[in-house]
């Protein structure tokens, strides 16, 4: 039996060793029981007059893994005396630098697996958002480092990237290399969250567990920012729990302080200049900073605050400058939040709004350029020119209808993307983890790695038990890690933008197990028990399928198929949109885009005259367009697929196809591609009703360019040549030099003078000018005319030389508007300007075309009254 006083003089050490401890390991100094009040660390701490009801109480008491220095973060499994601070430290870096080797190492095992572009199509093909970067990037190191309009994107990551670019060269091996070894580094910024919050063993395991986390590997390799994101998110997260804890323990002098707060303000701005969510960790650790005990409040908040305005400020004053308009970071935030809470919106996860909004013409709108879609469609249907956050506000008022419309509807959408959230699933978005895993890096199918349903699962059980445990820390890290959460959720849910948050829970992770192994040691089996079963019961919860969603490589097999076909390598395209269509022939994407690529083949074997073999592909385009419709017919975007289908019914000759997939679309609502495509396959048999479909189509969209070319053909078969020439021009109105109009008007101008109708072919090309007056070929072939009209009525040569001159100040290195210009001074009598003229054209022409030279030379001898030898 232990004696009273012997008892007293333990727990008094104790309670100087528990000080000692969270000095050393937070605050990097020997904090005694002298500068901390070890009554504050003891949670069992009595008076001499408390006594002890028997031995076997204080032995209870004494195993008791929640005392009070644990919850201020240190390790109830190795109690460390003060005096051996240097020991302890050594054994922290140690721990820190293996779990960054393991990490580093592991990362560039997985680049090396994926750095082949003939395996990997996707390495040196940067493509959607990381085209998007990579053009940014590009042109940042080429010195344009202001741009030209407001950022769509958070333009941290591009900056960066440029810089890289400026200085080792556009080396996607190097820059993955770098982002990897990044990772790495994270893997001890995560280690020392968890160490911070939950002591040493919880921080070894929530580093382990994220250098082993095979998801990083892929996010951290793509030219994306979702790792550097993850990074300076913990790394914020970090600064601002360490300071706040040294404050609250061992007051700095207020200057020190307040340029300190400085300091991290700094450092979150920037995460938020690089992600635009991380705002929120900026304004609720400056919120957290206020609400603390003294001596922090006002002042040291507004310090804070003051260092993200420093960061973030460039970027608002530098968007004023370019756009004339006030966008803090960037200007995407309506868009995305209209994307996920849409009548279109049925998964919850991302859409391409576009193609349910019904662009005119599915070949043109691209993802990449999704930033165009959204700020035209906005314009069009606001009737004015919007500055970049009217374009944002009109997108964010008009998720606010539909939301407002249908409530009801909305919360189990809601519903679903927080179920989508912790879901094991990585939602594919840009890059497929999947297809990755599968077919390109052997590592990301290591079973034994973690997965984020295990994180999910680990971390959510953490989180209420250091809300039970009273755990410090617990009321910066649990706000924001749900304040980030639903910002993901109320916009919507994809992999990539969920990831900065697994350090975080890879730490509350680190905490759960901790916990089970002291309660463990300590034999206290129930709640070990209670934690191991909720923990295994969240991770069958957590792994169970999700109804909107098919867990097969199909959408992977697809990207593949278009990083194929974006480096021209279409038997390999083609072979992997049909392993999408094995995999999940209900994927109607597959269908269309099998389509669409043989729609191309199609049309490069036609213009090398092979019509048969055309036709043949023609075929195969409009059966694969027929099924993506029959898959989903009921979707809006299904449109295109039958526009499709009937067009290239038309252009394998079977009108009477293409009019009936046209007719039985248009029962589902009217549609100017359905009519116009209906005209197509009646252009031959039925003109008038041909013209009144074209009619039909113009009417939805009066702009529409095919529909105007086939008007103006068709005006023109009948012989009226100058609605034609108006049809072509309203296209010059909106589509300055569109080749396809400008090729429309000089066949017709040409039709027009073999028919000797000089007159409507004058008409028609002063029409012209009228809408284009800056078109140097309608300039030249108008001035051609009046030159050389056999009509002496339009024949006027003064005017030809105004309209010729005008033609080659527009375009002075054109060799034939030169010849022209120099054959209508020649005609004046200028014979010496003329020759002056040709030896420009002459000057100007390629060596590879020697027909044109020689009858350009032939031309300056006939103009200086030579005879060519």
């Amino acid at each position: 039996m232990l004696s009273f006083d012997r008892l007293q003089e333990n727990e008094r050490k104790s309670a100087e060793t528990q000080g000692r401890l969270v000095g050393l390991f937070l605050f990097g100094n020997d904090a005694t029981a002298s500068s901390l009040d070890p009554t504050r660390l003891c949670r069992f701490h009595r008076s001499p007059s408390q006594t002890f009801g028997n031995e076997m109480k204080f032995r209870e008491i004494a195993q008791e893994p929640e005392t009070q220095s644990a919850r201020n973060g240190a390790d109830p499994l190795s109690p460390e005396m003060g005096e051996n601070r240097g020991k302890y430290r050594t054994l922290d870096f140690l721990l820190m630098l293996g779990i960054v080797l393991l990490g580093t190492s592991l990362r560039l095992a997985y680049l090396a697996q994926i750095s082949d572009p003939d395996i990997n199509p996707f390495f040196d093909e940067p493509t959607m958002d990381s085209r998007h970067y990579d053009s940014m990037a590009e042109g940042y190191a080429n010195g344009d480092w202001l741009g030209e309009r407001a950022y769509w994107y958070s333009p941290f990551y591009p900056y960066f990237v440029g810089i890289f670019y400026s200085l080792i060269g556009r080396d996607f091996l190097l820059l993955s290399g770098f982002q990897l070894i990044l990772g790495g580094l994270h893997c001890a910024v995560v280690f020392a969250v968890g160490r911070a919050l939950f002591g040493r063993l919880a921080g070894v395991i929530a580093g382990l567990l994220m250098a082993t986390y095979k998801v990083a590997f892929f996010y951290e390799a793509l030219l994306l920012k979702t790792g550097l994101s993850a990074l300076l998110l913990d790394l914020g997260l970090l600064l601002v729990f360490t300071l706040g804890i040294r404050q609250r323990e061992k007051p700095l002098p207020e200057k020190s302080l307040l340029i300190r707060l400085l300091l991290t303000g700094i450092a979150l701005g920037i995460a938020a200049i690089t992600s635009g969510t991380m705002i929120l960790l900026a304004g609720w650790a400056t919120v957290w900073i206020f609400l603390a005990k003294r001596p922090f409040r006002l002042r040291p908040a507004l310090a804070l605050a003051a260092g993200v305005a420093l960061a973030v400020t460039p970027v608002t004053i530098r968007n004023a400058i370019v756009s004339s308009d006030f966008v803090p970071i960037s200007y995407n935030a309506g868009p995305v939040f209209y994307t996920g809470n849409c009548p279109y919106n049925t998964n919850g996860s991302q859409i391409h709004v576009a193609s349910f909004l019904a662009p005119v013409d599915p070949l043109e709108f691209q993802s990449e350029n999704e930033e165009g879609f959204f700020f035209s469609y906005a314009q069009s249907k606001s009737g004015e020119l919007l500055a970049p956050s009217e374009v944002s506000s009109y997108w964010f008022k008009k998720g606010f209808e539909w939301v407002s419309e249908n409530p009801g509807t909305w919360f189990l959408l809601t519903l679903k993307k927080i179920r989508i959230f912790f879901n094991d699933y990585e939602v594919p978005n840009n890059q497929s983890f999947d297809l990755f895993r599968t077919e390109f890096a052997p590592i990301l199918d290591l079973r034994f790695f973690p997965t984020f349903g295990i994180l999910g699962a680990f971390g959510l059980v953490g989180m209420v038990l250091s809300v039970i445990k009273r755990r410090r820390g617990t009321w910066l890290s649990l706000p924001f890690f749900w304040l980030f959460a639903f910002s993901i959720i109320l916009n919507f849910v994809v992999s990539r933008y969920r990831f900065p948050v697994t350090g975080l829970l890879a730490a509350f992770s680190g905490f759960t197990a901790a916990s089970m192994v002291t309660w463990c040691k300590a034999k206290k089996w129930m709640p070990a028990g209670i934690t191991a079963l909720s923990s295994l019961v969240l991770l069958w919860l957590l792994h169970l399928p999700l109804p909107d969603f098919d867990r097969d490589l199909s959408d992977g097999y697809r990207m593949l198929a278009q990083a194929y076909q974006r480096k021209e390598r279409l038997d390999l395209a083609e072979e992997n949109f049909k392993k999408a269509i094995e995999v999940n022939d209900r994927s109607f994407s597959a269908f269309r885009e099998l389509g669409l690529l043989q729609l191309q083949s199609g049309q490069r074997i036609q213009a090398q005259g092979n019509r048969p073999a055309a036709n043949l592909r023609f075929k195969e385009a409009q059966e694969n367009f027929t099924r993506s419709y029959l898959k989903s017919p009921s979707l809006p975007e299904q449109q295109t697929s039958l526009y499709l289908a009937a067009l290239m019914s038309v252009s394998s000759e079977e009108e009477e196809v293409a009019t009936r997939l046209a007719s039985n679309g248009l029962t589902r609502g009217e549609d100017c591609r359905l009519y116009f495509v209906r005209a197509l396959a009646k252009k031959k048999t039925d003109v008038k009703g041909a013209l009144e479909d074209l009619g039909h189509a113009l009417r939805i969209h009066p702009e529409y360019p095919d529909a105007l070319i086939e008007l103006g053909s068709l005006l023109a078969s009948e012989g009226k040549h100058l609605e034609a020439m108006d049809a072509y021009c309203r296209i010059l109105s909106t589509r300055k030099s569109d080749s396809r109009a400008l090729s429309e008007i000089l066949l017709l101008v040409q039709a027009l003078k073999e028919s000797s109708d000089e007159s409507t072919a004058a008409k028609a090309l002063e029409l012209g000018i009228e809408h284009h007056p800056q078109e140097p070929g309608l300039l030249n072939e108008l001035a051609w005319l009046y030159a050389t009209a056999s009509d002496n009525e339009i024949r006027k040569v003064g005017r030809a030389e105004v309209l010729s001159r005008k033609a080659v100040a527009l375009s002075p290195h054109s060799p034939q508007y030169l010849d022209t210009l120099a054959e209508i001074l020649f005609g004046m009598g200028k014979k010496k300007e003329a020759a002056d003229t040709i030896d420009q054209a002459i000057q100007w022409t390629p060596k590879d075309d020697p027909d044109f030279l020689r009858y350009l030379k032939e031309q300056r001898l006939r103009f200086l009254g030579k005879e060519s030898s």
